[in-house]
């Protein structure tokens, strides 16, 4: 009986020790007020898309609303090979914004991170920023991102990044363990150990990409994961989070457990090729304290008294984890929906091993191709 109290304790106090550390070290940040620039540098937006075309007018109308001028950014989008009409929206685009370079992924390579390379290649500026087809963008999202950059003499920003906001409980749930990631991951950046960051939403100089080209990475999936470790490997104290909610992009959750399931089988995948010891860390704590509450679960079919345990686990850790997102989402003014939580962390609990699972399987779906890690 207590080797059913032990192992889920101590998962539980390293999840506590983590929290701890994201909650201090994301208020640690202050909230960043941009100055006005001398100067617009030149910028280049990359974006890879696959089967986008419903989310291609959204991009445009963000893009195009942009408070930077319209002389002093371009944007590559490299079609991934899609089989919808996405590329027909993004020419007739091209011919309305002078600023919109469509390109297509020669035959024979395929994926995003192909694609981003080969944007990469097409583009002239010493300051790159990255974005995906199926984002919101804020008008100052340029102007914040490139500001943040320059006065802060960083190499790589990390840009904060939500979940669009929906309806039904499973979006709901979906969003807020989406939330823990980006929260997460602003915390440890502000700590000045950063492990998480979100392609939808990055800037760096020229020079970071250069020196590790996206086709590099080991992984089918992760270009801005595997660009934010090499960067921190050679450069730990050039990467920052820019805490500001003018910069705020959002992007949608999965529409389907299904769809849920094999996003963070695809996420999960790229575990493997890890070395970052807090990410490692991190991730091993998330999974190994989800397992042991499956574990009780499992356990409390044989017998009622492992079901007593297991809510004592998950109320403490649900506590700690409503500690954090709600200070993290007081920021970007939005609410914590608490019951939805609840029922999450009683989701996640079985999800996250299954999933872990999967990610080992490395076989996955993603923009209709099926792939591996």
């Amino acid at each position: 009986m207590w080797l059913a109290w032990l192992f889920p304790t101590l998962f539980l106090l390293c999840h506590v020790w983590l929290v701890r550390y994201f909650l201090k070290g994301w208020k640690k940040q202050a909230s960043y007020n941009p100055s006005a620039l001398p100067s617009y540098p030149f910028v280049s937006v990359l974006i890879a898309l696959r089967n986008e075309e419903a989310n291609i007018p959204g991009l445009i109308t963000g893009l195009s609303e942009q408070s930077w001028p319209a002389d002093g950014f371009e944007v590559i989008a490299v079609d991934d090979h899609s089989v919808d009409n996405g590329h027909l929206l993004l020419s007739e685009a091209q011919k309305k914004y002078p600023w919109l370079k469509v390109l297509t992924l020669p035959a024979g390579k395929a994926g995003k991170k192909a694609a981003l390379q080969h944007a990469f290649e097409a583009s002239k500026a010493e300051i790159v920023l990255l974005t995906d087809a199926d984002c919101h963008i804020p008008a100052p999202w340029i102007e914040l991102m490139v500001t943040f950059l320059l006065e802060s003499a960083a190499r790589l920003v990390i840009g904060p990044v939500l979940p669009a906001q929906g309806k039904g409980i499973c979006k709901n749930m979906f969003s807020l363990e989406f939330i823990a990631l980006t929260a997460s991951g602003a915390g440890a950046a502000g700590a000045g150990n950063p492990i998480m960051c979100n392609g939808a939403s990055l800037a760096c100089l020229r020079e970071v990409i250069a020196a590790q080209p996206f086709d590099t990475s080991p992984a089918v999936s992760g270009d801005d994961m595997f660009l934010l470790l090499r960067e921190k490997k050679q450069n730990k104290d050039s990467i920052r989070y820019l805490k500001n909610p003018g910069a705020e992009v959002t992007t949608p959750v999965p529409s389907t457990l299904t769809r849920f399931f094999s996003q963070r089988v695809r996420w999960a995948s790229k575990s493997i090729h890890y070395r970052d010891p807090l990410l490692l860390v991190t991730a091993s704590a998330v999974f190994l304290l989800n397992t042991s509450l499956l574990a009780l679960l499992m356990m409390a079919l044989f017998s009622l008294k492992f079901i007593l345990i297991y809510f004592i686990i998950i109320s403490i850790k649900s506590i700690i984890d409503i500690i954090f997102l709600n200070s993290y989402l007081i920021y970007f003014k939005r609410k914590l929906p608490v019951p939805v939580l609840l029922f999450a962390e009683v989701f996640l609990s079985v999800f996250v091993p299954l999933a872990a699972a999967g990610g080992f399987l490395a076989r996955f779906s993603w923009k209709d191709r099926v792939t591996g890690r």
